[in-house]
């Protein structure tokens, strides 16, 4: 019989857990990482929500008190309470297009479909129906209101050409 070379590694156990012990341990790095990085985006996903609702609840109170908005103002529209609707409707709509965009990487397949089709057969004609809706749009988008990456985003779904 010939003697196996006491020199081969493949034959020392010691390196296999080894091996393993360092594989492990990357595993547990990886989902060590990848923990932190959900705990971020959660965070993240909630400052942004109460952010976006207290967004939503200043436009609204500008309707409940009858203040003109700082569009309104900007646009020459004060004193105009219909103005002050449409445009409030129209900031509330942008900001729920603004969630789906932020969101674009959680929602289900067709969610954020479901809600450009709305945004280019319903939010469009009704945007380019009237001249104080397209113009506080247009101040939205040439402000960049909502960041630049939205506002991109929302000039490709929209197509609307002020």
């Amino acid at each position: 019989m010939t003697q196996a070379d006491p020199a081969a590694w493949y034959l020392n156990p010691q390196v296999y857990s080894t091996v393993f012990a360092a594989l492990a341990l990357v595993i547990s790095v990886v989902s060590l990482l990848n923990v932190l990085r959900l705990h971020r985006d959660n965070a993240r996903q909630k400052v942004f929500s109460e952010l976006q609702s207290t967004a939503n609840q200043i436009n609204e109170s500008f309707l409940k008190y009858k203040v003109d908005t700082p569009y309104q103002i900007a646009l020459g529209f004060a004193g105009n309470e219909e103005a002050r609707g449409k445009v409030i409707l129209l900031i509330l709509q942008l900001n729920l297009l603004r969630s789906v965009h932020t969101n674009i990487g959680i929602l289900k397949n067709g969610e954020v479909e479901t809600y450009t089709a709305w945004a280019e057969t319903v939010l469009r004609p009704w945007i380019q129906r009237g001249p104080q809706i397209l113009a506080a749009y247009d101040r939205w988008i040439k402000t960049a209101d909502a960041g630049p990456d939205y506002t991109a985003w929302l000039q490709r779904v929209m197509k609307i050409v002020p």
